[in-house]
C-alpha cells in the first residue's frame, strides 16, 4: 500500500471463511478491491468535508483505489462494476465526490456473532495450524 488512507491506522476487520466460497473468490482483482474496501470504509459514523459518511461507507477516488490496490484504472473499474452488479457495493456521486458503500458491512463485521466465552491458546500444546482444536475455553 503506497499511502495511508485509514486514519488512525489501527484496528482489525473480520474475514469469514465463507469468502472461500464467495462468487468472486477466483477473480483476484475483484477480491482484492473488496477486501481493500472492507479495510478502508468507516467502522463508525463520521463526516468527510461536511458530508455524512456512515459505517461501511467511504469517500475515495478511483485514483486512490488504483494506488492502494496497484491495479490499472480499467481493471479497477471492471472490478467495481462487477461488485456493484452483484450487490456487494454501491457507489454514488455526492457533490462531485464518489461515495463507496459496502452494502452488508455490518453483517460482515457484526460483533453479535462473537463467541460468548473467552478462548485462549493452550501454552502446553503446539497451536500452529490446528485451528480451533488447540483452543481451550476459559470458564
Amino acid at each position: 500500500m503506497k499511502k495511508n488512507f485509514v486514519s488512525p491506522n489501527v484496528g482489525y476487520i473480520k474475514l469469514s471463511r465463507k469468502l472461500l466460497s464467495w462468487r468472486h473468490v477466483d477473480d483476484s482483482n475483484a477480491f482484492k478491491v473488496f477486501v481493500m474496501l472492507l479495510l478502508i470504509v468507516n467502522h463508525k459514523k463520521n463526516t468527510w468535508r461536511g458530508m455524512d459518511c456512515e459505517c461501511g461507507e467511504t469517500f475515495i477516488s478511483a485514483k486512490s483505489l488504483c494506488e492502494i490496490t496497484s491495479l490499472a484504472k480499467s481493471t479497477l473499474f471492471r472490478s467495481l462494476k462487477k461488485l456493484e452488479q452483484t450487490g456487494e457495493i454501491k457507489r454514488e456521486r455526492i457533490n462531485g465526490h464518489m461515495k463507496t458503500i459496502v452494502v452488508n458491512y455490518l453483517r460482515y463485521q457484526s460483533v453479535e456473532n462473537e463467541p460468548t466465552k473467552v478462548q485462549k491458546l493452550d501454552p502446553n500444546k503446539n497451536n500452529i495450524n490446528n485451528n480451533t482444536s488447540s483452543l481451550k475455553e476459559d470458564n
